[in-house]
């Protein structure tokens, strides 16, 4: 199985060449990760994610942040995953990846 993307949708392809389309939605991730040079020793993020469901958007979240700040999972602690409105999504990629505009 592959998975293919085209436009906003993401598309499952097997090996018989059957497609079946995955809407992506778009979810807001908030909470903190451990920072020594913070005062309290927290730095809060709010990150917008496009993913297919809330634990994928977890994991997508996770991964994004202990690659760019060099962080463990255990490192991250998230307060809430919403999803949230096309109207309301301000990150250009998420956008087009949930609305294909």
């Amino acid at each position: 199985m592959v998975f293919q993307r085209y436009k906003a949708n993401l598309y499952l392809i097997d090996t018989v060449c059957h497609f079946k389309v995955i809407k992506m939605k778009a979810f807001r991730v908030v909470g903190t990760f451990n920072d020594a040079r913070q005062e309290k020793g927290k730095q809060p993020f709010d990150i917008e994610i496009a993913d297919v469901s809330a634990d994928a958007a977890k994991e997508q979240t996770l991964s994004t942040l202990g690659s760019r700040h060099k962080l463990k999972r255990w490192e991250i602690q998230i307060a809430e995953i919403t999803e949230i409105a096309d109207a309301d999504i301000t990150n250009p990629l998420v956008k087009y990846k949930v609305t294909g505009e």
